[in-house]
């Protein structure tokens, strides 16, 4: 058993609460809110980035825009130099070079987890 199920079974923890990570649609909000927030040139597929965005969370999404804007600084090359946009591509680049911290197969096994607590503490009633 893990630390956590012993926890919630000996009644440390009064309630289990999942919240799942956000559908495409709530990712496109997250995204069109933090974006808002940078100085951008050119397009932005707003769509396409939540799409490419599935198993990412909010705080994934916050890190992404600003991964990006270190990017472009990075790119930019000397601290003399001003950055004044972040691009598309800046914010594809960190797409690809971000995990996200709620793939598939771990909504899948904290549901599995889930279930199992809920079971042990409906056994103990």
């Amino acid at each position: 058993m893990t630390t956590l199920l012993l926890l919630l079974l000996l009644g440390r923890f009064d309630q289990l609460i999942h919240v799942p990570p956000p559908d495409q649609a709530s990712r496109r909000q997250i995204l069109e809110l933090y974006i808002s927030r940078l100085t951008t040139r050119g397009p932005i597929d707003l769509d396409q980035l939540a799409l490419h965005t599935n198993g990412f969370t909010g705080a994934d999404l916050f890190n992404l825009c600003q991964r990006a804007g270190q990017l472009a600084l990075k790119i930019a090359g000397t601290a003399y130099e001003s950055v004044d946009a972040i691009e598309s591509v800046h914010l594809w680049a960190a797409v690809n070079n971000t995990t996200p911290s709620a793939p598939k197969q771990v909504v899948d096994r904290y549901q599995q987890w889930a279930r199992a607590a809920t079971s042990s503490r409906q056994l103990q009633s």
